[in-house]
């Protein structure tokens, strides 16, 4: 009976100090081929995920640049189709209205404030100098 209890723990000796070597020399090299492999599988995944992000966010740039200019001609009153030359004389119209030499109102200020920036928005788009 002592001999089997002697194999026995000479057995979980030897397993023990297999585990521990295992652990000290290799379980390194296995731990460290398990992260790179993870950081490649990570790596990969973040390229992915910054590929349709940018695409995503030049789309929406467009879409509001769009709405933007939309609103622009919107609020000098004109089409999207109208002549350089329409669009210089209706700035030129809503200017001399709202103009703060000749309307002193907080209100008229604001709409010349709008105007000058949709009218540069326009000119800007079309690239032309006014």
């Amino acid at each position: 009976m002592d001999k089997v209890l002697e194999l026995i723990l000479r057995i979980f000796y030897y397993i023990f100090i297999v585990m521990i070597i295992d652990a000290i020399f290799g379980g390194g090299r296995r731990r460290r081929r398990e992260e790179r492999e993870e950081s490649q599988h990570e790596e990969k995944y973040y390229q992915e995920n910054q590929q349709q992000d940018n695409w995503s966010s030049s789309q929406d740039f467009a879409n509001e640049f769009e709405i933007k200019l939309k609103n622009a001609y919107k609020c000098l009153g004109l089409n999207s189709d109208a002549s350089d030359a329409e669009i210089k004389k209706k700035y030129r119209q809503l200017a001399k209205k709202y103009h703060p030499d000749v309307n002193s109102s907080k209100e008229a200020q604001n709409k010349m404030s709008e105007i000058n920036n949709a009218y540069d928005l326009i000119m800007e788009q079309r690239k032309i100098k006014h």
